[in-house]
């Protein structure tokens, strides 16, 4: 009987509806990847106070579209890569959220009730940052137990991914046909700090864009970033300020 081998996809995670929020909320703050203070207390009181008071807008988002469909589109992305990856062997994948559910805990504890000899981290973040995939793939090794880890940290010019990415800004172009067109690139963006401290999500982000503009050297673009917070500094420029500079120059969305 072959050996089964298991991948956990892990993404963010999100709550699914607006009750889960404030413990959502909790998890995140308490992630010393993701809020980096220097004492676990500042980053108790924080999560307190987001779990309890924060999370408005993200309340109302969820009752309008009738919940979150991220679990359910991650076990649909799950199932899918399990049946193709079938003929070489005997594979099991898995849906995890960093936070939220399903749990990476709950995945590795699967994993392991199925029989897995080693797992196969693979943290759905196109580009490396240590405050998401680096994140997921901590609290994999943790729950892993005595089962090995082999981790795909990230893809930001993985060919298959390009052609993907550059299949819908054709059609985009497409539906533009007779009309100047311009690319806007958007990312997450993460405090300086981050990169400063050596994070290389900046540098990934920018491969990425250059794969995709390689493939329309007469479409002219920018990039941007998007979802900064707090009095520090995060990458620029950001989104809605790239969007004003855009249209003082004439460029219509």
């Amino acid at each position: 009987m072959p050996e089964t081998a298991a991948v956990v996809l892990m993404s963010m995670g999100e709550p699914e509806a607006p009750a889960d929020v404030g413990p959502y909320l909790r998890e995140l703050m308490l992630d010393p990847a993701l809020v980096r203070l220097p004492a676990l207390a500042p980053r108790r009181l924080l999560a307190w106070g987001a779990g309890r008071f924060g999370g408005r807008r993200l309340r109302r988002a969820l009752s309008r579209i009738g919940g979150s469909p991220l679990a359910r589109l991650s076990a649909a992305q799950a199932r899918a890569l399990e049946a193709s990856l079938r003929a070489a062997g005997s594979w099991r994948v898995y849906a995890a959220m960093r936070y939220g559910r399903p749990s990476i805990a709950e995945a590795a504890r699967r994993a392991r009730q199925d029989g897995a000899v080693r797992i196969v981290g693979l943290p759905l973040f196109p580009q490396f940052c240590g405050a998401t995939g680096g994140s997921a793939l901590k609290a994999l090794r943790a729950e892993a137990g005595a089962l090995p880890v082999a981790e795909i940290k990230s893809w930001p010019d993985q060919p298959g991914f390009i052609a993907a990415l550059c299949e819908l800004v054709a059609r985009s172009l497409a539906r533009a046909s007779g009309r100047e067109a311009r690319l806007l690139f958007c990312a997450h963006g993460v405090p300086r700090a981050f990169i400063e401290a050596g994070d290389p999500y900046e540098s990934e982000v920018k491969r990425t864009v250059a794969a995709v503009a390689r493939v329309f050297p007469e479409t002219p673009w920018s990039l941007a970033y998007q979802g900064s917070g707090g009095r520090r500094r995060w990458l620029e420029p950001e989104a809605g300020a790239e969007l004003v500079r855009l249209a003082r120059g004439g460029a219509e969305a």
